[in-house]
């Protein structure tokens, strides 16, 4: 990076009256983080999470910092910070998001329980539990993910995402289990179906 801090602040000043504040802050913050300067990363984000609150991009965009970061604890104050500013639909996508982050840098647990509580509040949003299939299949849970798609065929949906899912778990048995678990789970679909 050429110039000095105080360089660097006058050319952000300029470009917060001229450009979108939200790009500017973001580009700074990338920054920030390539140059090796988290503290001055972090700062930003508590700025942009005050004059930012209701974009929901601020939040995630901080919480995988601190994931990354390994600062796990305050990533989690950050999801609880963010109901607080979010509308109550943004908080299903939010806590997705999180559940996400605790599978890739947290604790493989948490995110479980993050999703466990997503699929009891809203049990026929199909992405939820796709995404949450997709999670524990990368971890290699392949029985927890069996059991995952076993709840989710159980429940009453309709017939379009009840095939979206069949399909899914008939492909899932195709590349981790055997020919017999594609077969109970092919006469299960056409049972149902």
């Amino acid at each position: 990076m050429y110039g000095d801090s105080e360089s660097l602040d006058q050319v952000f000043k300029r470009a917060l009256q001229q450009n979108d504040q939200f790009e500017i802050y973001t580009r700074l913050i990338d920054i920030y983080v390539t140059s090796n300067k988290p503290e001055s990363a972090d700062q930003l984000y508590q700025i942009m999470c005050k004059k930012f609150s209701s974009n929901i991009q601020v939040w995630s965009q901080y919480g995988r910092f601190l994931m990354e970061q390994g600062k796990a604890d305050l990533a989690r104050k950050i999801l609880q910070r963010s109901f607080k500013s979010l509308t109550k639909k943004q908080h299903v996508d939010i806590t997705k998001q999180f559940a996400q982050l605790e599978f890739k840098y947290g604790e493989m647990e948490r995110g479980c329980t993050l999703f466990e509580n997503l699929v009891s509040s809203y049990p026929r949003k199909v992405d939820i539990w796709s995404v949450y299939i997709d999670m524990l299949t990368k971890k290699g849970e392949m029985d927890r993910v069996r059991d995952v798609f076993e709840r989710a065929v159980s429940l009453k949906l309709s017939s379009v995402k009840k095939q979206f899912l069949y399909k899914r778990y008939i492909e899932f048995e195709r590349k981790h289990g055997t020919q017999s678990l594609v077969e109970t789970v092919q006469a299960k679909s056409q049972a149902l179906l």
